[in-house]
This record gives C-alpha cells, sequence and structure tokens, in this order.
C-alpha cells in the first residue's frame, strides 16, 4: 500500500510539473514487471492552438504528438468542450484502443 501511495504521490507531482514518468512495478518477486508511462498535457488555449518549436497547431495535432510519446495514460488539462471528442477520435484512431 505504501508503494501504491508513493507512485500516486509521484503521478500528481508530475501532473503539476507537466513531464512523463515511467514506473516499474510488481506486486511480488515472482511476478513479471509492469512499465506504466504517464504523461501530463496541458492544452494551450483550449486545444486550439499551439505554436511550440515544431509549430504543432490544433487538436489533431496535438493528438498525434501525445500518441507519438507512447504514454499509457494521458491526462489532459484546459480542454474546451468541443475538442474533447477531438482528442479522444483521435487518440483512439491513433492507437486502436479506447481511451476515456
Amino acid at each position: 500500500m505504501r508503494r501504491i501511495l508513493s507512485i500516486l504521490t509521484a503521478i500528481f507531482c508530475a501532473s503539476i510539473a507537466g513531464v512523463i514518468l515511467t514506473f516499474s512495478i510488481s506486486a511480488s518477486a515472482a511476478a513479471s514487471e509492469v512499465t506504466l508511462r504517464v504523461m501530463s498535457w496541458n492544452c494551450h488555449k483550449g486545444g486550439t492552438a499551439w505554436n511550440g518549436a515544431d509549430q504543432v497547431t490544433g487538436p489533431t495535432a496535438e493528438a498525434q504528438k501525445m500518441f507519438e510519446s507512447g504514454a499509457d495514460v494521458i491526462g489532459l488539462q484546459e480542454v474546451r468542450a468541443p475538442h474533447r471528442t477531438i482528442f479522444k477520435a483521435e487518440l483512439e484512431r491513433l492507437s486502436g484502443a479506447t481511451w476515456y
């Protein structure tokens, strides 16, 4: 339980800092390890535009960058309501998995 709380604390701190964390978790010495990559993404202006060094703009391009990160869990901040469905649909199209 203490390890789980430590991991959850680290995830919370990472979400504030906006970084990707990688964890290796094992339930026992006999269990195989599982890696969990967690990402926090702040959607500039609600996902309407982001002009960084690589000139990414719009929710579709941002979803592409999120997918390319290889993160298993992505927490989005400041997403405007109309763009929520775009992010979800694009991540599902790219990954072939259901996103919540």
